[in-house]
């Protein structure tokens, strides 16, 4: 049986292997459910043994209607404290935006160890995988929002 170091560490070997991304949106406006969905690719690059950077452009929406997007992240592995971490790039690699401090529930899922906060809204994240992709879950909620974000990575 894997330990927790090895199980965290077979997650971000899996994570250095994405291609692809699917993303499913669902927000509740005035009690009815609004969902979109997303198609797109991931460009993987590795500047360290421990973290990734993820690029992501695709497009949103159906065949007759799509806006384009470009997403950038980084993810990165603390071998001693046992956390995966997951930062957004918008505003450049050298100003990070913390989301979440991943940690492990059991074999294949993480949780996020404390919500992110973005006045006024909350979100928290959790993630799930298997060997053929990795589920990636943002809800956020807050005054104006109760959204799940669910990115399937591939």
């Amino acid at each position: 049986m894997q330990n927790l170091a090895e199980i965290l560490e077979s997650f971000f070997q899996q994570l250095a292997c994405v291609k692809k991304i699917t993303i499913s949106a669902q927000s509740m406006v005035n009690s009815n459910l609004k969902t979109n969905h997303a198609i797109g690719s991931v460009n993987v690059s590795k500047p360290s043994n421990r973290e990734l950077i993820f690029t992501e452009e695709g497009f949103w929406g159906d065949s007759e209607e799509h806006i384009h997007f470009t997403n950038k992240l980084r993810w990165a592995i603390d071998k001693e404290k046992n956390l995966i971490s997951l930062e957004h790039l918008r505003q450049g690699i050298e100003n990070p935006v913390l989301l979440f401090h991943f940690s492990l529930k059991k074999h294949n899922k993480l949780i996020c160890a404390q919500a992110h906060l973005c006045d006024p809204d909350t979100y928290l994240g959790e993630i799930s995988w298997t060997e053929e992709q990795i589920e990636y879950q943002c809800r956020v909620e807050g005054p104006q929002k109760n959204d799940l974000l669910i990115y399937y990575y591939h």
